[in-house]
């Protein structure tokens, strides 16, 4: 066994014989150095996983077993036996890229900064109704920078879970990930974000991302749209609480059949909304409304977009931005 350990990679998996011999393959040659710690979240073990660790004996593997059902429970035994400096999540169901260990390792050694670093995810659909998965795909790998992850946190996850590299003492300082009826990933990412935690992406490909109908971000309601939006709107009243000042009044961009829900949420939450704006005219809990065309850059305004069109918080951003308006410090995006 390999007494310094240079990233440890963490991999629950679950009723995966079919896919995960894919993913071992993958991450084998980057085992030089590292380990892989693979947490069995089923009753009996997987005969693949049993073979591979005994045709691989020089390389550092073990084998953990959690029975207790989720991928929460797993994840946080898995982290409890990491003995790496760093930890790179990774799926039974996915592809490793090679050298994506040593890149997202050398980044993190070079930016004390940062604690957690992703890369570009190359999308690998296998079902035909993939659009959605592969235009969010397209937009994970416009988010590059920590700006870029911060500015944007409240439209979509900024990472795929199996890309990223974290630093060991963040998980020690802060909880382990979160069980709720929520993705566990995004709430990770959004409460560190909270916390002040830096974020950022290396400049090349790091994981081949499948797209399947057994995949949990499809089977899992704690990946269903309602719960990344309540999950969204719990962090976005404690932003809101926490970075803007109190005398700006908050107006709502957006409201729509989805932005509403979502609206009540953030008052029921206590953050007290003076106004409503959109395209065309609305009516919305007796708000005063404003048309979108009127709205202009005050130091007593504070704009929460609720537009939730694909891909429409770029055309408001550039709106905004080119009305004077500065992401942050006078609007937010959240979708």
């Amino acid at each position: 066994m390999i007494s310094n350990i240079s990233v440890s990679v963490l991999l629950p998996y679950r009723n995966v014989d079919h896919v995960i011999l894919r993913s071992l393959d993958s991450i084998k040659p980057q085992l030089q150095n590292n380990e892989l710690i693979l947490v069995e979240n089923q009753v009996e073990d997987s005969i693949i996983v049993d073979q591979f660790i005994q045709r691989n004996p020089e390389l550092n593997i073990r084998k953990f077993k959690e029975i207790e059902p989720g991928i929460v429970k797993a994840l946080n035994t898995g982290l409890q036996y990491c003995k790496g400096e760093f930890i790179a999540r990774m799926d039974a169901d996915d592809e490793m890229l090679p050298n994506r260990l040593e890149h997202q390792a050398e980044y993190l050694r070079a930016n004390p900064e940062i604690d957690l670093v992703s890369g570009f995810v190359e999308y690998a659909g296998s079902i035909e109704d993939s659009r959605g998965f592969a235009l969010y795909v397209d937009q994970l790998n416009e988010v590059k920078t920590h700006d870029d992850i911060s500015q944007l946190r409240f439209i979509e996850s900024p990472f795929a879970h199996p890309s990223v590299m974290f630093r060991k003492s963040a998980i020690q300082d802060q909880e382990q990930y979160k069980n709720g009826n929520f993705p566990e990933d995004y709430e990770l990412w959004l409460r560190w974000l909270q916390q002040g935690r830096k974020m950022a992406k290396i400049d090349s490909m790091v994981l081949r991302w499948y797209d399947s109908e057994n995949r949990l971000s499809r089977t899992d309601l704690r990946c269903s749209k309602s719960s990344f939006t309540w999950l969204k709107i719990e962090y976005l009243t404690h932003w809101i609480n926490t970075n803007v000042q109190p005398n700006k009044e908050i107006i709502i961009a957006g409201v729509g059949k989805l932005a509403r829900p979502m609206i009540e949420q953030l008052i029921k939450n206590g953050i007290i909304v003076k106004g409503i704006t959109d395209l065309k005219t609305r009516s919305f809990l007796n708000l005063p409304f404003t048309p979108w065309n009127e709205i202009k850059p005050s130091e007593n305004t504070f704009i929460v977009s609720m537009v939730s069109n694909r891909g429409s918080w770029r055309l408001i951003r550039e709106d905004l931005e080119n009305r004077g308006f500065q992401i942050m410090r006078d609007f937010i995006l959240c979708a």
